[in-house]
């Protein structure tokens, strides 16, 4: 597990940008194992002002990497549904579900990273901190093909990408590339996660790589 580098400071998550996200929320979405939903998370903004503070003041601990928190409730952040989706052309594709408190710190810290984020990864990607990341990808290949029409255009993919993942490459490119969050992605990857399945009974699996569904 990478130490954080000497001399940077933890990110900080602000008030604003954690109330914008929650406002925000789309509608929905997929459930993990406690069943809340963001629709819960919006409602404790709407009608209980303390609730929600106190929400707040466990997402800026989370984000601190995790200060104060109990190992139950990081097992409990950390767990996840597992969710087996048949493929159109065979095979299996498992997606882990988790929290859906720990997926709104998560979004309401990309959103105040955003710009951070999409000037260190420019010209490379255009899905992070880029408005219309696709359009402008599709017409600027069209661009250089009309310009050069002996280039040719390869489309890859990975199998199973973000369940195989290494979670040690993962932690040592967040050190590389923002290491202020690395105390907080630490928190959750650091350590293997439970995840459940109830497809027929329950059966508890514990991920030690890849990523969760929703986590940027």
């Amino acid at each position: 597990v990478p130490p954080l580098p000497a001399g940077v400071d933890v990110s900080r998550l602000s008030m604003l940008s954690f109330a914008r996200t929650v406002r925000r929320l789309p509608r929905f979405s997929a459930h993990g194992l406690d069943l809340s939903r963001f629709e819960h998370v919006r409602d404790l903004q709407r009608n209980d002002a303390g609730g929600f503070a106190a929400f707040f003041t466990l997402a800026q601990r989370l984000v601190a990497g995790g200060a104060g928190c109990s190992p139950a409730l990081r097992a409990v952040l950390g767990a996840a549904r597992l969710v087996a989706f048949a493929k159109p052309a065979g095979g299996v594709r498992p997606i882990a579900v988790g929290s859906v408190w720990r997926r709104v710190v998560a979004r309401a810290v990309a959103a105040q990273r955003r710009s951070r984020w999409a000037e260190g990864l420019r010209p490379v990607q255009f899905g992070v901190g880029v408005r219309g990341g696709t359009e402008a990808m599709v017409h600027g290949v069209r661009s250089l093909l009309q310009e050069h029409p002996d280039w040719y255009v390869v489309a890859t993919d990975c199998r199973n990408a973000y369940n195989s993942v290494s979670r040690g490459g993962v932690l040592r490119a967040m050190q590389d590339f923002d290491p202020a969050l690395l105390p907080f992605v630490r928190f959750f990857y650091d350590e293997p996660a439970p995840l459940r399945y109830a497809a027929a009974g329950v059966a508890r699996l514990l991920s030690r790589s890849g990523v969760q569904q929703g986590d940027p």
